[in-house]
């Protein structure tokens, strides 16, 4: 609030007077409910959101008004964002363009699967030489594409390091025995893959060749509700334990999607992504590249565990197979993608 000058309080309440009459117009028009048909009550209901309930258009309207002011009185000489996809970071980096001030975007997550190549930053950091060329594929100029490999990633090398033993000590695991790690995610509404992919885990870790001599761990995010079927005595829960720490103990990475299989990769760890229902084609080339595996129908979860548990041949052509992946996600793996992002935001300041 601070940095709002009364000019820009007055631009604020003139756009939230525009919303609030522009809300009118839209419950009250009688043709909105022709031309939507069917879905006229799920579209109103979306208008009413963003105009009414959460207001998101005068956030939108105050977030501007903000950046402005922001970028004139502290005299910004670079934007840099986490994720320009998202209405906060995009709309930073159109501000920074129309007052004349570079912008740069890092990686969010991972890209395959998400398919927009629009950036609106002048310039985009990204992992590896795989996910620039998914921005490239989907419409992204090459010139705004910089790979340095991901700054998180860095700790790889140091953990690396680490034993299987200090690790099992530190989370009261058995080294041993082999360790699966499934790692869960929170339901999104309405999708089916992270509640199907639990449940084919469940139905089928015990049936596992020479299960009992392995370890089942179980992890996921603090904030992330632990279901009540996942609380059993042959399952270790390990809410919010380091997911490299955990590759380093174990021998496979359980999942329906997350970032957390790229890391399992990085350290030297295959993984198998659990997609019942979904295509053959994946999001990132598990099985192409010889990293992992993707199931598709739970009568593949067995046999493809067990080979990348069991299997010697599997074994070597991950070895070989891992150096790609690297490449494609990462640039490489050497402790040095923070050095690197540093100099080309030193480079964008002017």
């Amino acid at each position: 609030e601070s940095y709002m000058n009364d000019e820009a309080k007055k631009r604020i309440k003139k756009g939230e007077a525009w919303m609030n009459e522009s809300w009118k117009k839209i419950n009250s028009d009688p043709k909105l409910k022709v031309v939507l048909g069917n879905n006229y009550e799920k579209v109103l209901a979306i208008l009413e959101y963003c105009f009414k309930t959460r207001r998101r258009f005068l956030e939108i309207i105050r977030y501007i008004e903000l950046y402005n002011e922001v970028f004139i009185q502290e005299k910004i000489k670079l934007v840099f964002v986490s994720d320009d996809v998202n209405v906060v970071g995009r709309l930073a980096c159109m501000i920074a363009k129309k007052q004349g001030i570079p912008s740069l975007d890092i990686q969010h997550g991972q890209l395959q699967g998400n398919p927009t190549g629009e950036i609106t930053a002048d310039k985009m950091i990204v992992n590896g030489k795989g996910d620039k060329k998914h921005l490239i594929l989907h419409g992204a100029n090459p010139d705004q594409l910089i790979v340095t490999g991901q700054p998180r990633f860095d700790a790889v090398v140091d953990k690396l390091k680490l034993s299987k033993k200090e690790i099992c000590d530190k989370y009261g695991l058995d080294p041993s025995k082999k360790i699966i790690v499934y790692s869960y995610q929170k339901p999104v509404p309405e999708e089916n893959i992270v509640v199907s992919a639990k449940k084919c885990f469940l139905d089928n870790f015990s049936k596992i060749k020479n299960s009992s001599d392995l370890q089942f761990v179980v992890t996921m995010r603090l904030d992330t509700p632990i279901p009540s079927d996942l609380q059993r005595d042959e399952i270790k829960l390990l809410p919010g334990a380091d997911i490299q720490e955990l590759a380093v103990c174990s021998e496979i990475l359980l999942t329906a999607y997350s970032t957390a299989a790229v890391e399992y990769v990085l350290m030297g760890k295959p993984v198998m992504a659990i997609n019942l229902g979904a295509g053959e084609e994946e999001d990132i080339a598990y099985t192409k590249l010889g990293v992992g595996f993707k199931i598709v129908n739970e009568a593949e979860f067995l046999p493809s565990i067990e080979r990348a548990l069991f299997n010697v041949d599997f074994v070597k052509k991950f070895k070989q197979s891992r150096s790609e992946f690297i490449t494609d996600f990462n640039y490489k793996l050497d402790g040095n993608a923070k050095t690197r992002c540093l100099k080309v935001i030193s480079n964008m300041i002017k």
